[in-house]
């Protein structure tokens, strides 16, 4: 009996571990996307810059921790800004759409620069 309750705490240990070690690599991930998409918008490579973004918000998805939620508001931010100076049709849209959901932030003051 004691054995058995042994092998499933071990068990459980080990899913918990693992389940924790995936949602850090998702995170790290996508925080190696954002600095690569923000290097590419320094450089005014806007194109490269919005798709390295866009992996950013395709792999936060949900978003629960404050720290996933830093990163996921500034890749929005910076890929409207990305649409904008490449002329995209949608740019001004996603621009003001990321102003209105934000307003409270402080990022959403970087929306209109």
């Amino acid at each position: 009996m004691i054995r058995k309750h042994a092998l499933l705490c071990i068990f459980v240990s080990f899913i918990a571990l693992s389940m924790n070690a995936q949602r850090t690599a998702v995170y790290t991930e996508a925080n190696a996307n954002f600095k690569k998409g923000l290097e590419f918008f320094d450089l005014g490579v806007y194109g490269l810059a919005q798709a390295e973004f866009r992996k950013v918000l395709d792999r936060l998805q949900p978003v629960n921790e404050p720290e996933y939620r830093t990163i996921k508001t500034k890749a929005e931010l910076y890929y409207a800004r990305s649409a904008v100076r490449l002329e995209q049709p949608d740019g001004q849209k996603l621009m003001l759409d990321f102003a209105r959901r934000y307003r409270p932030d402080p990022a959403a003051n970087g929306s209109s620069s």
